[in-house]
């Protein structure tokens, strides 16, 4: 594993990342999600996104949504927001304040699928 303090995560690094042999389980939430994900999440020091995206997912609004788009965008104070879209439209379904972060992308997006599966834009 790299740290990701040493070669922080840029949008290149995710090209590679299409479709997943391996599906990894989070332990507390039990929602899945794919190698693509999980290299964000190393190389980007973010797991706590995945946790942040998972906790949502007993939300009634989350629930009814069968394909979820999360975008994580960065403020210029330091910390970012972490937004749920259907996909449909930009109008924000869910939305958290992060008061700080270091994850290196200033805009981000992830696919959350069929109320259990995690993965990047790529991977669908």
């Amino acid at each position: 594993m790299t740290d990701h303090k040493t070669k922080p995560l840029t949008k290149g690094d995710l090209a590679g990342f299409i479709g997943s042999e391996t599906i990894y389980r989070h332990p507390l939430f039990q929602k899945l999600y794919t190698e693509g994900v999980r290299f964000v999440a190393e190389r980007g020091g973010a797991y706590w996104l995945l946790d942040v995206i998972f906790s949502h997912q007993t939300d009634p609004k989350a629930k009814a949504e069968d394909f979820q788009v999360w975008t994580v965008k960065k403020t210029p104070a330091g910390g970012c927001s972490v937004i749920m879209t259907n996909g449909d439209t930009d109008e924000a379904i869910i939305r958290q304040d992060i008061e700080y972060t270091d994850f290196p992308l200033d805009d981000f997006q992830l696919y959350f699928e069929g109320n259990e599966t995690l993965l990047l834009p790529s991977e669908h």
